[in-house]
């Protein structure tokens, strides 16, 4: 899967194609405490959803879905949303991405 990832990663970053980040971040210590998150990324840089829009008509995206839990823990929605969000812009996409692939198996059984 990392190497995968890596070329597909690349091919987008060439092809200025649009990276959403979809995400759903459950509390450590409680997992009905939950936030979604939705980040936007053209060329590995963080871009805003208004810049997104102002796109169009863009014909594509890549969308990388995910859940996240047990990391954080909090009674606060909006704590775990801002605990999150800095955890994920500490990192490139790239990096966030390919950590994700490279702990998974590299090839079938």
């Amino acid at each position: 899967m990392f190497w995968t990832y890596k070329a597909i990663l690349q091919v987008l970053s060439q092809m200025d194609v649009i990276i959403v980040l979809d995400a759903t971040v459950y509390a450590a210590n409680d997992t009905s405490i939950q936030t979604s998150v939705r980040l936007f990324f053209k060329r590995g840089v963080e871009i805003d959803s208004k810049a997104v829009a102002e796109e169009q008509p863009q014909t594509c995206c890549f969308v990388v879905e995910g859940d996240s839990c047990g990391i954080f823990e909090t009674k606060n929605v909006d704590e775990l949303r801002a605990q999150y969000l800095a955890s994920i812009r500490a990192y490139s996409l790239e990096t966030i991405v390919l950590s994700g692939a490279a702990d998974h198996r590299q090839y079938p059984n």
